[in-house]
């Protein structure tokens, strides 16, 4: 009787195996578009970089009053700004 309990476990193992279905023709070729693709970037930037606070929203979240926030773009000069470079770097 004390088996009974182990057997009924033991036997319901294989319940859960499924068999993958295979790639579907259209499958393979969606997956090499993906890798002929490449990666796409996108960057936001914008005054929040000056005190490194992390993304835009950060007033609405709480991270900084509305009025410190809006006091950033004092500092935000984009002066070494070089999409050129940014490029190469993305590129490589």
């Amino acid at each position: 009787m004390r088996f009974l309990p182990l057997f009924f476990v033991l036997s319901t193992l294989g319940l859960y195996a499924q068999e993958k279905p295979a790639l579907e023709p259209t499958g393979n070729a969606k997956l090499q578009w993906f890798r002929d693709a490449k990666l796409g970037i996108f960057i936001h930037w914008g005054i929040y970089s000056v005190k490194g606070v992390g993304e835009s929203w950060s007033f609405h979240n709480g991270a900084i009053p509305h009025a410190e926030y809006m006091q950033q773009i004092e500092g935000f000069t984009a002066k070494r700004y070089d999409p050129a470079a940014w490029a190469e770097l993305i590129r490589k």
